[in-house]
Order: C-alpha cells, then sequence, then structure tokens
C-alpha cells in the first residue's frame, strides 16, 4: 500500500463521514456521494495496475459512468424540488408527489 492509496483512502473516509453528518442539503450529498465514487473508482484503477489486471479499470469506467448518471438524474431532482417549493432541502422530498 503506498502513498496514494493511503490518501485515496482518506478521502473516501472523509466522505462518509460527511454523509453521516449531513442529511439536510440535497446538494452536498450529491457532491459527497461523487467523491466517494470517484476515489472507489481511483482505487480500482490503481489495484489493476499494480495487480497487471484490466478488470480494475473496467470496474472503474463502470463506476465512472454510474456517478455521471447518478449525478444527472440528482441535479434533475434537485432543479424540480427548487421549482416546486422554492427550497434545497431533504425534508421536502415529499412534496414532490403526485
Amino acid at each position: 500500500m503506498n502513498l496514494i492509496d493511503l490518501i485515496l483512502i482518506a478521502i473516501y473516509v472523509i466522505g462518509i463521514s460527511g454523509l453521516i453528518f449531513n442529511k439536510n442539503n440535497i446538494i452536498n450529498i450529491l457532491i459527497i456521494s461523487e467523491l466517494n465514487l470517484g476515489t472507489l473508482g481511483m482505487l480500482f484503477v490503481l489495484a489493476s495496475v499494480e495487480l497487471n489486471d484490466i478488470l480494475g479499470e473496467l470496474s472503474g469506467l463502470y463506476i465512472l459512468t454510474f456517478t455521471a448518471a447518478e449525478s444527472a438524474i440528482g441535479l434533475a431532482i434537485v432543479v424540480i424540488l427548487y421549482s416546486k417549493t422554492g427550497i434545497i432541502n431533504i425534508r421536502h422530498l415529499n412534496k414532490l408527489k403526485g
């Protein structure tokens, strides 16, 4: 385990703690989840380079694609929530029903 791996693991732990302590703002939750998935993708790529295996790189690419889709859907929900309520708060998501 080298220094880059330790830095990425530290960033991932910071992101998890951000999810634990921040539960109200949707934008922050989206940014933290992007950070976590990005670091996981980088860890997969670094592991595949160290092991000389292509599956880690393919997994990193899959995670990157999933992250982009999650970001687009999340931002669409934020735009709809803001246009209906004028507030970006996770507690107001129930106002999007029907």
